[in-house]
């Protein structure tokens, strides 16, 4: 059974087209990961975490990723933890909580902010 997991943050960005990225598996339940990377797309994000996707089934909570995308063309890399999955019915569904000392909230909120300008 997955644990609910409540937001807090008060600003969720959908993004129209899920962004592509890519995920390193740094641990799992405490325990060294030495992976290739896999393929993702964000579905959602805030300053705090994210809702992503994958065909990949990876455990859940306790595995630690480290996130890499671009958002307008800006490269963005975030460490933090999949704290919930959901199957579906192409992949699976996934809650990450983001880091806070991995990634500057200021930089992130600035490319957020110029996704949704550029969108317009």
């Amino acid at each position: 059974m997955n644990p609910v997991y409540k937001r807090n943050e008060g600003f969720r960005l959908t993004f129209k087209n899920p962004v592509p990225g890519t995920f390193l598996i740094l641990m799992i339940q405490g325990k060294s990961a030495g992976a290739n990377k896999g393929m993702l797309t964000i579905i959602d994000m805030s300053l705090k975490g994210a809702k992503v996707f994958s065909t990949l089934q990876i455990p859940t909570p306790n595995t630690q990723i480290k996130m890499e995308t671009t958002i307008n063309d800006q490269p963005i890399t975030i460490d933090g933890e999949l704290i919930w999955s959901r199957k579906t019915s192409t992949g699976y569904t996934y809650g990450v909580s983001f880091d806070p000392h991995s990634y500057s909230e200021q930089q992130l909120l600035s490319q957020l902010k110029a996704y949704v300008a550029n969108t317009k």
